[in-house]
């Protein structure tokens, strides 16, 4: 898609720096779960793998560690199987003793995943094809987003409903506080991008907030806080596997 670098494979990337976001898209192939690849998975995530029931779960969980291990590996010029991953009090991974700040998100087969060593960065993909109904946001949207989406056409209020679902996972993987921030808590502007913090948890000010379509079936968002205004660049890649 227009604006992603296209890499064959897992690219090789030097030490992220601050100033600098990375955004990787692939779709899940096989490459990566070949040649006895659970080996490079820790004791904690062997353990949750054998948890998921069913061959297509396991497959995406596998497949998200794989691409997480091997992507910070290359940012932190590491094995994969070393790189310290663990899991913070809201169950979320997070790297020991490093500053690099990373996210990963998945949907029917879609893998999303955000870097960055100076902010605390969250992403969220969706497969724009699955089937959704308004009702499926009722404890998601505040009042003012539930009538926009409302007034609109069916394809329109979806398109919609997508853009403002994934924008507040982000944010809220972003914010990092756990189950105590309700989504509807904050609202969204969609043009232009801007946040409406109804909690204590959530600063509104000083987000950098931004949609992207890797590919023609999904959708993506990113947010993370620059409230100094710091100059950025964030790249885009889709890995081809």
């Amino acid at each position: 898609m227009d604006g992603f670098q296209l890499h064959s494979g897992i690219p090789h990337l030097d030490p992220l720096v601050p100033g600098e976001v990375h955004i990787f898209f692939s779709l899940m192939g096989e490459s990566l779960q070949r040649n006895n690849s659970q080996l490079l998975l820790s004791q904690d995530e062997k353990e949750r793998l054998k948890m998921y029931r069913t061959n297509g779960k396991r497959n995406e969980f596998l497949f998200g560690r794989l691409l997480m291990r091997k992507l910070l590996g290359e940012m932190m010029d590491v094995s994969p199987k070393t790189v310290p991953i663990a899991i913070n009090e809201h169950r979320r991974p997070y790297l020991k003793g490093h500053q690099l700040h990373f996210n990963l998100s998945h949907s029917f087969g879609g893998f999303a995943f955000i870097a960055s060593v100076a902010h605390e960065v969250g992403i969220d993909i969706e497969y724009r094809k699955r089937s959704i109904s308004l009702e499926d946001g009722r404890h998601v949207f505040m009042p003012a987003e539930k009538s926009s989406m409302a007034a609109k056409e069916a394809a329109v209020a979806k398109d919609e409903f997508l853009h403002r679902w994934t924008l507040k996972e982000a944010i809220y993987k972003s914010a990092n506080v756990g189950p105590q921030l309700l989504f509807n808590e904050f609202e969204l502007k969609l043009s232009p991008l801007s946040l409406h913090s109804h909690s204590l948890l959530l600063e509104e000010e000083g987000w950098e907030l931004g949609h992207a379509y890797p590919h023609p079936d999904y959708l993506l968002a990113f947010a993370f806080q620059n409230p100094a205004a710091t100059p950025l660049s964030i790249h885009f890649h889709q890995i081809l596997l």
